[in-house]
């Protein structure tokens, strides 16, 4: 049963009223890329705003860091890196969990739009519960793959990755890399990295030949 019910309902409603459904979205950004990608997208006259904000060069580099909210970056100091080059904030979708916006920059859709609502997931047409990142039953532990069960039954798009006409490298920590999830995200044709530290990431990216 869910506590502070009126609490909560609430903070819905003035969510709900309050916010700005124009305002530019992370699946915006990741289909703005792949726009300039030579993909074919939706609503392009929206996605047309944020050339006013990307200069594109010739490599793009994407980082997504877990949890870092617009607020964080605001309280770094004036001259650090990130707040004296911020150029304009993007929501993220809801729900915010981290496996909602996994999915949707990999999938360029809304959480309503690839099925994946929360931490944990509940497949009708499977009847279980089940963690998207760690693709495992959720009481047990027990990995999907070991009850039959195929990535493509819980995740109905392909990486939008894959149709990118241009080469894409994502560099993830070495011990998810091959994880069901990071094949799924990072789709069939991009080049996988697996790194010890951000550390090993950067130089990787920074001595890639292109």
């Amino acid at each position: 049963m869910i506590k502070n019910t009126e609490e909560n309902l609430k903070m819905i409603e003035e969510y709900v009223n309050n916010r700005d459904f124009n305002k530019i979205k992370i699946n915006d950004l990741i289909n703005f890329f792949a726009y300039k990608a030579g993909t074919k997208v939706e609503n392009v006259d929206k996605l047309k705003r944020i050339e006013n904000l990307v200069t594109l060069k010739k490599n793009v580099l994407f980082i997504l860091v877990d949890g870092l909210g617009a607020y964080k970056v605001a309280d770094l100091d004036e001259n650090s890196i990130l707040r004296k080059n911020l150029v304009a904030t993007i929501d993220t979708v809801n729900p915010t969990s981290t496996a909602c916006v996994l999915t949707t920059i990999c999938t360029g859709k809304e959480p309503t739009e690839h099925g994946i609502l929360g931490w944990w997931n509940y497949s009708k047409s499977k009847k279980l519960e089940y963690y998207p990142l760690s693709f495992k039953e959720r009481d047990t532990g027990i990995s999907l793959v070991e009850k039959g069960i195929n990535i493509k039954d819980i995740f109905k798009y392909d990486s939008i990755f894959d149709k990118f006409r241009c080469e894409v490298n994502v560099y993830m920590k070495r011990d998810i890399i091959n994880s069901e999830f990071s094949k799924m995200f990072s789709g069939r044709k991009s080049n996988r990295f697996g790194c010890y530290s951000i550390k090993e990431a950067f130089t990787k990216i920074n001595n890639f030949e292109d």
